[in-house]
C-alpha cells in the first residue's frame, strides 16, 4: 500500500501549531512533539510511516524526524522492520507486509533518544464493499459573479455493512485530462522547422489528492449502508472537467476510535467557527509515549480494511453545463514575437510557434502550447482510458 503526502494530516498540525491566542496562551514555548501519519490495510504494501516534529506556533513546517526505529508487530508475533527512506518516512519493503483482517497490529516506533511509542494494538475490520460512485451536474451560488458556479458534484453509495463495520473513513484522488489551447506547429532553436509531433505538448494530466476528509457511520439505520454521501464538488472555472476526469475513491472501514479521531478532524476543517470551540490538540490520536502516556502526541496509525473504485467522467455538454475557465487569445504581440524569432535570447529556446486558420504565425505564451507549463505531465497513467 502507497501512502502518499499527508497533506491533511499536515493541516491539522498547522491548526494546532496556529490557534494560541484562542486556545492555549502557554504554546508560545513551544516543545516539539512527535507526529505521526501511516495505514495499514488489507492490500498488498510497500507500507510507509512519517514521522514528523510539530513545528512552532506561527511557522507551520514539515520537520521530518529521522533515525527513529521503526516496526509493525501483530497479535500472532509477526514482527517487520521498517527501513528508513530519507525525509521522515519509514517502509516495509515491497509486498513485505500486508493486512488480514481479523488480526490486530501495533505500530512502535523508537526514537534516537530512547523514547519508545506504540499505538496499541487495533483489528484490521473486514472492508466493506463500495456499491458505486457516481455525479450530478449542480449550479451553486457565485457570489460577486455574473454566473453561478457550474459543476458536477459526486457521491457514493456502499455495500451493507455487517456487525462490525459501521464506521467510514474515504480518501479521494483526482486525475483530469486537458490541453493547451493551440497546437504547435512550428519550432524555433536557432533555426525554424516543423513540429513533427503536434499532439506531444497539447494533452496533459494532472493527478493530485482532494483534500478533505469525509467520513460517516451506519450506527442507528435501518438499513446498515451509506447512501449517497457527498464526496467533493468541481467547477468549471478551471479546467478539471474541460476533457476528461477521473476519480479513485478510497472506502476504509475503520474502528470507532479512529472514527472519532477523523471525525472530530473534519469537523474543525470544515466549520471555522469551530476552531473557537474545539481544541484541536485535545484530539487524542492512537499514540503513546509508552513511559510518560501524558506526552503530547499528534496523528494516527491507520488499521483499516479498505476497498477502492474508479469512475471516468467526459467533458459534459456545454448546454448541461458551461465551461467558464480562462483560455488564451492572440494578440498582436504573439504575432509581433514571430517576425522577431530571429533576435530570440537562446535562453528562451525552444520557442513554439503556431499558425492560425488564416495563414498566420504567431508565437503565444509558452502555457497557451505546452501544457506541461500549468503544471501537468504529457505521461499517460498507466490506468487512464480514453
Amino acid at each position: 500500500m502507497r501512502i502518499k503526502c499527508p497533506y491533511i494530516l499536515l493541516v491539522f498540525i498547522v491548526i494546532l501549531s496556529s490557534c494560541i491566542d484562542e486556545f492555549n496562551p502557554q504554546l508560545d514555548q513551544h516543545i516539539q512533539s512527535l507526529v505521526v501519519d501511516g495505514k495499514l490495510t488489507n492490500e498488498p504494501g510497500p507500507f510507509t510511516v512519517s514521522l514528523s516534529l510539530s513545528s512552532s506556533p506561527g511557522d507551520a513546517v514539515f520537520i521530518p524526524y529521522e533515525g527513529c526505529s521503526v516496526e509493525v508487530v501483530d497479535n500472532t508475533g509477526n514482527a517487520w522492520t521498517l527501513h528508513e527512506q530519507g525525509n521522515g518516512k519509514y517502509s516495509t519493503l515491497e509486498e513485505d507486509l500486508q493486512g488480514i483482517p481479523g488480526r490486530t497490529y501495533s505500530l512502535i516506533i523508537t526514537t534516537p533518544d530512547g523514547k519508545k511509542y506504540s499505538s496499541g494494538f487495533e483489528e484490521l475490520i473486514s472492508p466493506v464493499a463500495i456499491d458505486s460512485v457516481y455525479h450530478e451536474v449542480e449550479f451553486r451560488e457565485n457570489p460577486g459573479n455574473v454566473h453561478d458556479l457550474a459543476g458536477i458534484q459526486f457521491y457514493v453509495d456502499s455495500e451493507i455493512a455487517e456487525l462490525g463495520q459501521e464506521y467510514f473513513l474515504w480518501e479521494l484522488e483526482a486525475t483530469y485530462k486537458y490541453t493547451s489551447d493551440y497546437t504547435i506547429r512550428w519550432i524555433y532553436n536557432g533555426s525554424l522547422e516543423w513540429f513533427h509531433n503536434p499532439d506531444s505538448l497539447y494533452f496533459c494530466w494532472t493527478t493530485s489528492r482532494v483534500n478533505k476528509i469525509f467520513t460517516s457511520s451506519t450506527n442507528n439505520l435501518t438499513i446498515p449502508k451509506v447512501e449517497k454521501l457527498p464526496l467533493h464538488f468541481v467547477n468549471t472555472e478551471t479546467r478539471a472537467l474541460s476533457v476528461r476526469y477521473s476519480l479513485l475513491v478510497a472506502q476504509y472501514s475503520i474502528n470507532q476510535q479512529a472514527f472519532d479521531f477523523w471525525n472530530n478532524i473534519r469537523k474543525i476543517l470544515d466549520d471555522g467557527n469551530s476552531l473557537y470551540t474545539t481544541q484541536p490538540f485535545q484530539i487524542a490520536g492512537n499514540i503513546k509515549n509508552l513511559d510518560d502516556p501524558t506526552e503530547p502526541v499528534y496523528g494516527y496509525f491507520l488499521v483499516a480494511g479498505k476497498n477502492q473504485k474508479r469512475i471516468f467522467v467526459n467533458r459534459p455538454s456545454p448546454v448541461v453545463l458551461p465551461q467558464y475557465y480562462v483560455q488564451c487569445t492572440l494578440s498582436d504581440a504573439d504575432f509581433e514575437r514571430y517576425g522577431q524569432l530571429s533576435m530570440s535570447d537562446p535562453v528562451t529556446w525552444p520557442v513554439y510557434a503556431i499558425e492560425t486558420p488564416g495563414g498566420r504565425r504567431a508565437v503565444p505564451e509558452k502555457g497557451c502550447v505546452d501544457c506541461r507549463e500549468r503544471g501537468g505531465t504529457i505521461n499517460k497513467p498507466v490506468f487512464w482510458i480514453d
